[in-house]
């Protein structure tokens, strides 16, 4: 197994392919890593020569990966959170990337967000119980809303 960046690299892959298991490495730049290293991109990486190996990890040191782009994500999003900005504050519900494909749905997120808490109280005696919180159903006049059947 090849070594690059601190990763073990397959010998049985493309070298394109290869250069993805590295943290950082996509397609188009593991695409770029080698068209600047004059190295062939369908080739195995058992079928490189340490020449070629060399050229590599030049390449790819030119960038940030690995442990140091670990690092710097992490330090961006600690310092979104002590800003205490929308993104901040998203990470720190921990619904940062959660985005619904039906925007309707997004208090269920939510919800199910808010139960991860350990200060979080959700008991028989709450208004949110875990069998779902204000349905139709468990409303007291046992009728739909509105908006359920009928649209203005």
């Amino acid at each position: 197994m090849a070594r690059i960046a601190g990763v073990n690299i397959a010998n049985h892959q493309h070298a394109e392919i290869a250069l993805q298991a590295i943290f950082g490495i996509g397609r188009s730049r593991a695409q770029a890593i080698c068209a600047a290293a004059k190295v062939n991109k369908h080739f195995k990486i058992k079928d490189l020569s340490e020449s070629d190996m060399e050229r590599l990890r030049e390449q790819v040191a030119r960038f940030t990966v690995e442990g140091d782009l670990r690092r710097e994500v992490s330090m961006n999003i600690k310092r979104l959170m002590d800003l205490g900005c929308y993104r901040g504050t998203r990470h720190r519900k921990g619904t940062a990337g959660s985005r619904p494909a039906h925007p309707h749905q997004r208090a269920h997120a939510e919800r199910s967000a808010q139960g991860r808490d350990q200060d979080h109280r959700c008991g028989p005696e709450s208004r949110l119980s875990k069998r779902g919180s204000r349905t139709w159903q468990n409303r007291p006049s046992h009728r739909p809303p509105r908006h359920a059947f009928a649209r203005r």
